[in-house]
């Protein structure tokens, strides 16, 4: 996907761009996976949840892999928006530095070297048809959830119940407050989760 134009700063562009010009890259071939060894993949876009409380209706994008090695660790890439509330998760493209010779010392701008993307290193783990996130990411989000223009966690659980739909349970904590969206999760494109056939 053109990193230029994967996100900006409305959910609408990033949806946009990644399904006209990332569709292949994101759901590049994935192989069959023994669903009780770690290694798994989950990955599904464009989708929709509607949460079971306020009937609001989001759109998302999600791929999650769970790397072979290290069982629980992984890399996640997320998009997801509805109204009052758009969210990416983020990784540093720099380092955090601090240069103690200067007098006051001075050192990188942490918030230039922010992007939405694929965040490494994540709580991802993939069991059969039940995935587990957690990542790390970049919130806007307006009245009637909170007012916050902020990083966020978000703690993902989903559980694949048909070829193309699934339970998504997710809390996103900011500094602020918690938002919570618990629903069904439905699309017209498959799930791609060889974990869970």
């Amino acid at each position: 996907m053109a990193r230029t134009a994967w996100i900006r700063y409305t959910l609408v562009t990033a949806l946009g761009v990644a399904i006209v010009a990332g569709v292949m890259i994101f759901f590049a071939p994935v192989a069959a996976a023994d669903p009780s060894m770690p290694g798994g993949t989950l990955a599904w876009m464009p989708a929709t949840v509607t949460d079971n409380s306020s009937k609001t209706t989001y759109s998302f994008a999600l791929r999650a892999d769970e790397d072979p090695p290290t069982p629980g660790i992984g890399s996640v890439v997320m998009v997801l928006g509805g109204p009052a509330v758009s969210l990416c998760t983020v990784r540093m493209t720099g380092s955090l530095d601090v240069d103690f010779s200067t007098a006051p010392e001075s050192g990188s701008f942490p918030y230039q070297n922010v992007q939405c993307g694929r965040a490494f290193a994540q709580t991802v783990a993939i069991d059969g048809c039940v995935a587990t996130v957690k990542a790390h990411g970049f919130l806007h989000s307006d009245d009637p959830n909170t007012n916050i223009l902020d990083g966020m966690t978000i703690a993902l659980r989903f559980q694949k119940t048909g070829p193309s739909s699934g339970n998504f349970d997710a809390t996103i904590s900011t500094v602020a407050k918690r938002i919570e969206i618990h629903g069904k999760a439905t699309s017209e494109a498959p799930i791609i989760m060889p974990t869970c056939p």
